[in-house]
């Protein structure tokens, strides 16, 4: 069996079973040599590693046998191991044991399944490391994946009921791409739906929906058409990692996800290419179970685009930030019974944030404002203060390499955390400096599912995780594990 493993930032391979119909005990191991299809016999056959990467019980005959080969499948994607594909042996071959193996022409027909998990972003079943950088931000270094995720507060609206929090998030996974924020930085509030679909495999005629859901820090998550069969005006979809979660889909023009406490997020659709069929929308409004209302405007409007329109949106033109789709002009309140209220208002200057300033309805403003600057490179470089909007010696300030944020520096101590990266664009270490002068600091080694981290004496931990990176227990030595 080979295979040739895509390559997705922020995603975590969860799982990887080839299912094969075969009726005897075998075992899966990877191949350490090349071999072509079309010429290979058992007389040429490739070498192949001593060790078992999985091991399948028959399940009787006409049953599917799988082989959890993750750990082979990640070694492939790091690098570390050349694909070459796998092979499938029988764990006793002596004897005149018979098997059958079905290939793609047949009802049984073999196939390869892998499930990805995005971990972008924020979530409480997954773990981190966080420094904190006063009111320049914090960062949380995630300890499976490596990936940075870094926030920073703008200010709110307290009502009492459904208080306005605005925040700025940062992600190395999305660090090439900037819809109005700099490179890598979004808004809390500029979440995201992408309807689309995925063919079945062995029927190219025939597909899955499916829809992602970008959330405030980042993280996507994902929901399948359920039934997959559904004619409209409204389509159902169930979210795959959390069942108390649900999406509804109504034709195409909004999408609402309730959770079970009746929290609503309502997205404006836009109906979009005849082609692929993706729909894309954005977060037009918050509602709790009370009727209390929070909405979100943005710079322009989503193009009107009919079935059979021209130039429909792609996911490029949905973020680009010339385009204004994602840039938001205002979060407003809306109390239960009353009119609409207090808002946070936007400014912005050559399509990136420039200012964000507390407003009353009547427009004037009346709370703490703060700046945004950028540096050549579209990268987001300072926040201003109300104490210090004009010379900005209160500032915060941030530096990057290729869009990866490698500094979060406080100027009114000049206290500041820097972050070292890998080639898999993974945090590997961390330092506190005062200035120049460096203080503490944790070094991250990581192996198959679990993390290293030491600290400036030695002392290690270690992190052990499961397939979906949940962490399952860590263990500590003052020196040297």
């Amino acid at each position: 069996m080979q295979h040739r493993p895509c390559q997705l930032d922020g995603f975590i391979l969860h799982t990887d079973k080839p299912d094969i119909i075969l009726c005897n005990d075998s075992a899966a191991t990877n191949q350490i040599g090349s071999w072509s299809e079309s010429t290979l016999t058992w007389n040429n056959k490739p070498s192949y590693t001593t060790k078992v990467e999985s091991v399948a019980y028959s399940a009787g005959p006409k049953k599917y046998n799988s082989w959890d080969i993750t750990n082979l499948m990640r070694a492939w994607r790091a690098g570390t191991k050349t694909n070459y594909g796998v092979m499938i042996k029988l764990a006793e071959e002596s004897g005149s044991t018979v098997s059958v193996l079905y290939d793609g022409s047949t009802d049984n027909s073999d196939y390869f399944s892998i499930v990805y998990m995005n971990a972008t972003g924020l979530e409480s079943y997954y773990s981190y490391h966080s420094q904190s950088v006063g009111r320049a931000g914090t960062g949380h270094v995630n300890d499976f994946t490596g990936g940075l995720t870094f926030t920073h507060d703008d200010g709110g609206i307290t009502n009492g009921v459904m208080p306005i929090s605005v925040s700025h998030v940062y992600n190395t996974n999305d660090k090439d791409v900037d819809v109005g924020y700099g490179f890598g930085w979004r808004i809390n509030y500029a979440q995201t739906i992408r309807r689309f679909k995925v063919p079945k495999p062995g029927d190219a005629s025939a597909t899955n929906w499916y829809c992602e859901y970008t959330d405030g820090d980042g993280t996507r998550h994902y929901f399948r058409q359920d039934p997959p069969s559904q004619n409209g005006p409204t389509f159902y979809y169930v979210n795959e990692e959390n069942k108390d979660i649900t999406l509804t889909v109504s034709y195409y023009r909004a999408a609402y996800l309730t959770d079970k406490d009746g929290n609503v997020l309502h997205f404006s659709m836009q109906y979009n290419n005849p082609a692929t069929q993706e729909i894309y929308g954005r977060l037009a409004c918050m509602s709790d179970a009370n009727g209390n209302k929070i909405h979100i405007s943005y710079a322009s409007p989503l193009p009107d685009v009919p079935y059979q329109g021209t130039n429909p949106l792609t996911l490029s033109s949905f973020q680009d930030k010339a385009n204004g789709y994602l840039r938001i002009t205002s979060v407003q309140e809306q109390l239960s019974g009353q009119s609409v209220g207090q808002l946070m208002h936007f400014s912005y200057s050559s399509n990136r944030l420039s200012s964000i300033t507390p407003r009353t309805v009547s427009g004037t403003d009346f709370g703490l404002k703060q700046a945004y600057y950028y540096d050549g490179s579209g990268d987001l470089n300072e926040i201003r203060y109300a104490d210090d909007l004009g010379s900005g010696t209160t500032a915060s300030t941030y530096s990057y390499t290729s869009h990866r944020l490698e500094q979060a520096k406080n100027k009114v101590d000049n206290y500041n955390i820097n972050y070292q990266y890998d080639g898999q664009n993974r945090v590997v270490k961390v330092t506190e400096k005062a200035n120049a002068t460096a203080g503490q600091y944790l070094d991250f080694t990581y192996g198959y599912n679990k993390t290293k981290v030491t600290d400036i004496q030695g002392r290690n931990t270690i992190y052990l995780f499961n397939h979906s990176q949940a962490a399952l227990r860590h263990a500590r030595s003052h020196r040297g594990l």
